[in-house]
């Protein structure tokens, strides 16, 4: 017999194996992470210890389980704890297709149930994955030369400059959206950018 915790996210069933859960709490505060991964809602403070929150899930989840796989502590945000199902491996069904990466192991009945080893490694390595597909750094994004600095008025380029926010800056001679290429002046501490 194998235990599973189950719990609901976004009006679906979920379920992970008990072994990688180590403790399930209401929602705590949870701060801020500047510049977080993609997926990542903040950190936790759990027995001095600051854990990092995946909301991929529930993002204003109600619970939080405490994770452990692979050697790392975790939260993931989910609405409801609703128990523990007890099945045999005969109960599993084959991991629905479509995934972008395999999350989902194998589904029994209506729950889903996830691979925690996946959850880990994406908090390991969401950051870089154009890196890890080619061996090196993430390709320069157009409209910006390597390694330039953005400057105060620049924001950081996640997309093309097409998409990026225009911003209005104190000093007329900082840049604006999209941001240009070649050498950026330095801000001043008095100069300031509104959005």
């Amino acid at each position: 017999m194998r235990a599973i915790v189950t719990f609901r996210a976004a009006d679906t069933r979920y379920g992970i194996d008990v072994s990688a859960v180590s403790r399930v709490l209401e929602r705590e505060s949870i701060r801020p992470l500047p510049d977080p991964l993609p997926g990542v809602s903040g950190l936790v403070s759990l027995s001095g210890r600051s854990l990092p929150v995946l909301g991929l899930l529930a993002p204003a989840g109600a619970h939080l389980l405490i994770l452990r796989s692979e050697g790392l502590d975790f939260g993931l945000l989910v609405d409801e704890v609703t128990g523990v199902l007890r099945m045999r491996a005969s109960d599993l069904q084959a991991p629905p297709a479509g995934q972008a990466a395999p999350t989902v192991l194998s589904t029994v009945a209506d729950t889903l149930l996830l691979d925690p080893a996946v959850l880990t490694r994406h908090l390991r390595g969401a950051a870089a994955p154009a890196q890890e597909a080619t061996g090196g750094p993430e390709p320069t994004p157009p409209g910006r030369t390597a390694g330039a600095s953005a400057g105060c008025c620049s924001p950081t380029i996640r997309s093309s400059p097409a998409t990026l926010p225009r911003r209005r800056c104190a000093r007329p001679d900082m840049t604006s959206s999209p941001p240009r290429t070649g050498p950026t002046p330095s801000p001043s501490p008095a100069s300031t950018c509104r959005t």
